[in-house]
C-alpha cells in the first residue's frame, strides 16, 4: 500500500510539473486563473502523500530505544539545555560524566542574550559552567530547545580570556534534533555494497529560474572543486530538467549541494520547499524519497529555520532530510544573502580535501573561520549552521 501510495503521489506530482512548464509565459491574471485550475489537482496530490506517510507512521517498526539515539563520542561534548520553573538548566555530557548547572534565572535573562547575540555576557553565561569541560573537548553537538534555538552558538565569544575567540574557533559546533542513528533507521537487509556505489557521487542543483546572479559561479566552482577532489559529480542546472528527474537524481547521491530559493511556511515548517526547476522540492517529497544523501548542503534561505516559540523547533527542509536518514545537513537558519551563500558553499569545498568524507561541522567550522578572518567580511557568515541527528 505505501509503495503504490508514493507511485501515484509521484505520477500526480509529475503531471502538476508538466502543466506548470509554461507558467512563465503567461500574464498575472493568466497565471491566477492557471493556478486555481489546477488547485483540486494539487490537493489531491498532497492527500496521496499525507496517506502515503500515514501508512508509514502505522507500519510496525521497532520501537525506538535509548541505545539508538546518538551518545556522546569519544572526543564530543553534547550540550542541552532545559527550561525549568524559574529560568533554564544546562547539561554537559562526555562519555564518562555529565554537569548540570543553572544558566539563566529567568526566561528574560535568556531573552538578553538572545537579543544580544555573540557579543553579551548573558550568552557567556550559556557556556561558562562548563568551561573545563569545552577545554578538553573536541567537537561540540548542541541540543537547543525553545528560545535557545534563535542563538548561535558557534558564534559565542569563547573562552573569555582570549579576545576575538569564538566558540568555533575552539572546536566544530553542530545543532542536533535528538533523532535516532541513521543506521538504527535502516531497514533490514540494507546492502553496503549499494552505499559504496554511492560513496562519492555529488549532485549540484542550481535552480535554474533564479534571479540570484552568484548562482551560476557557485555551482560552476563547486562542480570543479568537487570534481578536482575525485568525486563523481551531476551538475543540474538546465530548465529542461523537469522536478521528477531532479528528485530521482537526488536520491540516488551521497552529497548535495542546493543552490536557490528556499522559503519556510512560517508556522510549523512542514510547508516549507526549495525551488526546483519548474517544480519544488517539499518537506513531504523528501520524506518519501527512496533514499537521501548522507550530506547535504542548501545555500538557500530559510533552508534551516526553526520555530522558537515550539519546544522543539519544528520541521525546516534541512531537518527533513535529516528525519529522512541524512547524516549532516548545512543550512541557513534564516534569510540569507546571495552573494554570503555563494562565497561560504566555495569555502567550504575549498576545505574538503581529497579522499576525506564530508564532515559537514568540520568543514563548515573552516570555511566560516575563513571567511570571519576576511577584511571586511560580511557579518552573514553566521547565518549558517551545521544540522545533526
Amino acid at each position: 500500500a505505501w509503495d503504490e501510495r508514493v507511485r501515484a503521489y509521484r505520477r500526480a506530482r509529475a503531471h502538476l510539473d508538466r502543466l506548470r512548464q509554461d507558467d512563465w509565459r503567461l500574464s498575472s491574471a493568466e497565471l491566477a486563473r492557471a493556478q486555481a485550475r489546477r488547485r483540486v489537482e494539487t490537493l489531491r496530490a498532497q492527500e496521496l502523500r499525507n496517506e502515503a506517510l500515514g501508512l508509514l507512521s502505522e507500519a510496525q517498526a521497532a520501537p525506538v530505544r535509548c541505545a539508538d539515539l546518538r551518545p556522546p563520542e569519544p572526543g564530543e561534548l553534547l550540550l542541552l539545555y532545559h527550561p525549568v520553573v524559574e529560568g533554564w538548566v544546562g547539561f554537559a555530557a562526555t562519555t564518562s560524566e555529565v554537569t548540570v548547572a543553572r544558566v539563566a534565572e529567568s526566561n528574560q535573562a535568556l531573552e538578553r542574550a538572545i537579543a544580544a547575540r555573540d557579543s553579551s555576557a548573558d550568552a557567556r553565561r550559556l557556556l561558562a559552567p562548563f568551561r573545563d569541560a569545552l577545554d578538553a573537548t573536541e567537537r561540540v553537538r548542541v541540543l537547543p530547545l525553545g528560545l535557545l534555538l534563535d542563538v548561535p552558538f558557534h558564534a559565542i565569544p569563547w573562552p573569555e580570556d582570549q579576545e576575538d575567540a569564538l566558540l568555533l574557533d575552539h572546536a566544530p559546533v553542530a545543532y542536533a534534533v535528538d533523532l535516532p542513528r541513521p543506521s538504527a533507521l535502516e531497514p533490514p537487509g540494507a546492502s553496503e555494497g549499494d552505499a559504496d556505489a554511492r560513496q562519492r557521487h555529488a549532485v549540484v542543483i542550481g535552480d535554474p529560474r533564479s534571479n540570484l546572479e552568484h548562482i551560476l559561479r557557485e555551482i560552476s566552482e563547486v562542480d570543479s572543486i568537487l570534481d578536482d577532489r575525485r568525486w563523481s559529480v551531476e551538475l543540474l542546472h538546465d530548465a529542461d530538467v523537469d522536478g521528477d528527474t531532479l528528485r530521482a537524481a537526488i536520491a540516488r547521491a551521497t552529497h548535495l549541494h542546493y543552490a536557490g530559493h528556499g522559503l519556510s511556511d512560517g508556522l510549523a515548517g512542514a510547508g516549507s520547499f526549495v525551488e526546483l526547476a519548474d517544480s519544488q522540492l517539499s518537506v513531504g517529497d523528501i520524506l518519501v524519497l527512496p533514499q537521501v544523501p548522507r550530506s547535504v548542503v542548501l545555500a538557500g534561505c530559510e533552508t534551516g529555520l526553526t520555530n522558537s516559540h515550539t519546544l522543539g523547533g519544528g520541521m525546516s527542509v534541512a531537518r527533513a532530510f535529516l528525519a529522512a536518514g541524512s547524516e549532516s545537513v548545512i543550512a541557513a537558519d534564516h534569510e540569507i544573502d546571495d552573494e554570503v551563500a555563494a562565497t561560504i558553499s566555495v569555502e567550504l569545498y575549498t576545505a574538503l580535501a581529497e579522499g576525506d568524507p564530508f564532515d559537514g561541522p568540520a568543514i563548515l567550522r573552516r570555511a566560516q573561520r575563513a571567511m570571519r578572518l576576511t577584511p571586511d567580511s560580511n557579518p552573514g557568515w553566521s547565518d549558517v549552521r551545521a544540522w545533526t541527528p
